[in-house]
């Protein structure tokens, strides 16, 4: 399963890493990530560490900023898997 979404991942970036669809600018990477993808934070990298910039090595958002547990479909849209998200700050 692992191989397989790497190889969608790879899929949805050519080769000069443009992606379709909505991005976000990921600040430690120094690239342009599909917004299904998890930033990093200084925490995720080792002192020194150069992040990896392989759509292959992305992580997938399985949360939401608020906390609820959301999945994407093939298109990359986003859905909420509870019935009744919560938004409190």
């Amino acid at each position: 399963m692992d191989l397989v979404q790497r190889q969608e991942a790879l899929a949805i970036a050519d080769s000069s890493g443009q992606y379709c669809g909505e991005v976000s600018w990921d600040d430690l990477r120094r690239a342009w990530i599909p917004k299904n993808i998890l930033k990093l934070k200084e925490t995720d990298l080792a002192p020194g560490e150069v992040p990896s910039t392989n759509p292959a090595d992305f992580e997938v958002k399985t949360e939401d900023d608020f906390g609820n547990q959301i999945g994407w479909t093939d298109r990359y849209e986003m859905y909420y898997k509870d019935e009744d998200p919560k938004f409190e700050v």
